[in-house]
């Protein structure tokens, strides 16, 4: 029963006799005593009076036992926003879409990936469509498939369609010539074939040792220049490439561009590696060609090719995007195809390697052969295209090579 309810008893109407108050003599009444309560209200009044007893033994015994504070909300642990993966590849043009879904801008491209499985496409004309499918799992990426790689290095800040970041994670995504028609990698290749890429020019000193010849083995003809000498360093796309390893078809070898740079650049770009080859001429002052000496492929460098579909491929090189002309450029080359030339001398020796320990551009470099375990086991002197002893030891490993003059060592080591 509800606490707030109370019975009302009905009034009875009063018989007709008394309805007309005013035709009956007025007389004083007595005063009639209290009626006893009915049963049903007396029920009522006892179930309140319990009901409060109740509630003040609750109270009480509230009051008397020790208070425990109410228990807190969970805690919400932190959010962790998904990892930054930059998109890139070695073109900067195209369009891009992930799981299907078709993207704004082009590549270099940042996204967040979840932990679920990705496929990227890339259709950029007039290379057919490239595909990557990798996968994401606890913020990581999983071993991906054919067609691309991630690399989870520390990244430069980078900008990328209007936004300044520094990705997590770089999904390389490239194009190689056979992503090409087979006449557009003709193109290139004729245009390349016709390309100097970069020439520098400089004095010999007379006595220095100048290259004559090479043949087929590898080996050096040389003579000592009996006046000074113009000689002439170049660097040319080549075919002639001495050990394998590289990507190519043809001139045409693939590369990796940084993503910072395409970003940069205007128009449709495709960073390639073009096997180049060092090229060295002696002449005399009068113009008479005393060596002309070409070597095989070392290495590829990286070059850029832009393209427009009125007018087809052209070719800009620039090595990391430098000017071309730059010593150290042609430096490079002349040094690391020195380390090779030892290299291969040695490479029925139980040595390790060959390193560089000085290096004066094309004026020449220091290279010291190593065993296996780092010690030093001679050192030489890479010079004009040739290689020379440069102490007894180095003398001892390799007694067919010319001993460098004090003067050729004293302008390598500087």
């Amino acid at each position: 029963m509800d606490d707030n309810y109370f019975e009302v008893e009905d009034s009875t109407p009063l018989p007709k006799q008394q309805q007309h108050t005013d035709d009956l003599p007025q007389i004083d009444l007595e005063p009639e005593g209290p009626r006893p309560p009915s049963r049903r209200k007396r029920l009522t009044q006892i179930g309140l009076v319990l009901g409060a007893l109740v509630v003040v033994l609750v109270t009480f015994q509230s009051a008397l036992a020790p208070s425990h504070p109410a228990p807190s909300a969970p805690t919400p642990l932190p959010t962790i926003p998904p990892p930054l993966a930059v998109i890139s590849s070695n073109i900067n043009f195209g369009a891009v879409t992930i799981n299907g879904l078709r993207q704004r801008g082009t590549v270099p491209m940042f996204f967040r990936p979840h932990d679920t499985t990705y496929t990227v496409i890339i259709n950029a004309s007039p290379f057919r469509p490239v595909s990557c499918t990798f996968t994401f799992f606890r913020g990581a990426p999983e071993p991906t498939g054919p067609g691309c790689s991630i690399n989870s290095d520390s990244f430069q800040t980078i900008t990328a369609n209007g936004i300044t970041a520094a990705p997590s994670y770089w999904v390389e995504i490239d194009f190689t010539a056979r992503d090409l028609p087979a006449d557009q990698r003709s193109q290139i290749n004729a245009l390349l074939a016709h390309s100097v890429i970069a020439e520098q020019t400089t004095t010999v000193p007379a006595g220095s040792y100048i290259a004559t010849s090479l043949n087929g083995g590898g080996a050096i003809t040389s003579r000592r220049a009996g006046a000074a000498l113009k000689g002439t360093a170049s660097l040319a796309a080549s075919d002639n490439i001495w050990q394998i390893g590289f990507d190519c078809i043809g001139l045409i070898c693939q590369a990796v561009a940084d993503p910072r740079t395409l970003s940069a650049f205007t128009g449709m770009a495709w960073v390639i590696g073009v096997p180049a080859a060092l090229r060295w001429r002696f002449t005399t002052s009068a113009g008479q060609m005393l060596g002309d000496v070409s070597f095989p492929v070392f290495e590829t460098l990286p070059a850029l090719l832009t393209y427009s579909p009125d007018n087809g491929w052209s070719f800009l090189y620039e090595l990391d995007f430098n000017p071309p002309s730059t010593a150290a450029s042609i430096g490079i080359v002349d040094c690391n195809t020195g380390a090779q030339v030892l290299q291969q001398q040695i490479q029925y020796m139980s040595f390790g390697f060959a390193t560089t320990s000085a290096d004066q551009g094309i004026e020449g470099c220091q290279i010291t052969l190593q065993d296996t375990g780092g010690t030093g086991r001679g050192s030489f002197i890479w010079r004009f295209g040739v290689l020379l002893a440069a102490d007894s030891e180095a003398h001892h490993r390799l007694p067919q090579l010319p001993v460098a003059p004090p003067a050729e060592i004293a302008a390598v080591q500087g």
